[in-house]
């Protein structure tokens, strides 16, 4: 493996470490392709539609991030307050 990545060197420009720099790098023209999370993606193409956004015909990975209340929390009410703020648009 160690080989492989050493090998690949030579088509690496640089390895992004936030999504902040993942768009930075992509719109600036540093690099023809990244990869990186479809919301970096969408917004990307958002800001500039000659950048396209695409997963893989074979499919990608996905998540869901969620938010629960454990049965015996001191502060329901607290945790609602959070959740809502958290999810409004």
């Amino acid at each position: 493996m160690s080989l492989k990545l050493i090998e690949s060197k030579k088509y690496v420009k640089n390895y992004w470490t936030s999504g902040d720099t993942q768009i930075e790098i992509i719109k600036s023209g540093d690099a023809n392709v990244i990869s990186g999370w479809d919301g970096k993606g969408w917004s990307i193409h958002k800001d500039n539609p000659d950048i396209d956004f695409i997963a893989p015909k074979s499919g990608a990975l996905g998540w869901i991030d969620t938010f629960a209340i454990p049965a015996k929390s001191k502060n329901v009410d607290g945790a609602y307050k959070w959740m809502n703020f958290m999810l409004k648009p």
